[in-house]
């Protein structure tokens, strides 16, 4: 079995900040680097981001050596052009999940929960919000039964990308 490692949105920096953001992420992973269950790195970038393909070959250029995958989100990126772009380069493509339909939180029902003092925050559904005496387990609970309504209403399997770390029994830390 081999682990591919994802760099997340980074895709926001693919030009003012590659050097420092790609030096940061690979010195983190470095003593894995060596080792044969090491897959390819993951490049996603955010679904806000829309196709410059200046930028992509740029970026290519400058990726180090090792094998490399780009998750693009945003429909535009979708073209012959970036396919080709990337198999010059050795580089792969990775589809990415289906997604949910595109509803607002309202629509999804979501926003109804709470549990504790956790709750869904009304501008995102992917932020939770602390009413002022929410624990870990609350927040935890939250975002299972989030997920269970969202899987009996539309069919899809949320996968949340967090590392809970601590107590759960512990207060949860309020906002500013």
């Amino acid at each position: 079995m081999q682990a591919s490692w994802r760099l997340a949105n980074w895709a926001a920096h693919i030009a003012s900040k590659l050097n420092v953001s790609q030096a940061i992420f690979y010195d983190r992973i470095a003593p894995l680097l060596g080792s044969p269950k090491m897959g390819p790195v993951l490049w996603q970038l955010p679904p806000t981001f829309a196709r410059e393909t200046d930028r992509l070959a740029d970026a290519l250029e400058k990726l180090p050596s090792g094998r490399h995958c780009f998750e693009f989100r945003h429909e535009s990126w979708f073209v012959p052009e970036t396919y080709e772009l990337l198999r010059s380069h050795g580089a792969a493509d990775a589809p990415p999940p289906a997604a949910p339909p595109q509803l607002s939180p309202r629509e999804l029902e979501v926003l109804r929960l709470v549990v504790g003092g956790a709750r869904f925050s009304e501008k995102h559904a992917n932020f939770v919000e602390n009413m002022g005496d929410a624990t870990t387990a609350d927040v935890l609970a939250l975002m299972d039964a989030g997920r269970e309504r969202v899987r009996e209403r539309f069919g899809v399997e949320l996968e949340a990308e967090v590392q809970v770390l601590g107590d759960p029994g512990a207060p949860a830390a309020s906002g500013p």
